[in-house]
């Protein structure tokens, strides 16, 4: 069974050319780890965003508001 595509939204921003000099960094190593996939610049990008925001949503449990 295949998972349906989520909705997604275009989203633009700029970001220091330091920053993304790690992003690109953070793609290589990526990609050692996964032979034979292409990855891009997005995709670590999500893949970052997707772990910080689940760590802050997790440390935030059981906080009160």
């Amino acid at each position: 069974m295949s998972k349906l595509p989520r909705k997604q939204t275009q989203v633009a921003f700029r970001l220091p050319d330091d920053l993304v000099a790690r992003v690109d960094r953070h793609v290589e190593r990526m990609s050692e780890q996964m032979p034979g996939v292409r990855l891009t610049r997005a995709d670590a990008i999500r893949a970052l965003l997707t772990g910080a925001l689940d760590a802050v949503e997790h440390t935030g449990r059981g906080r009160r508001r």
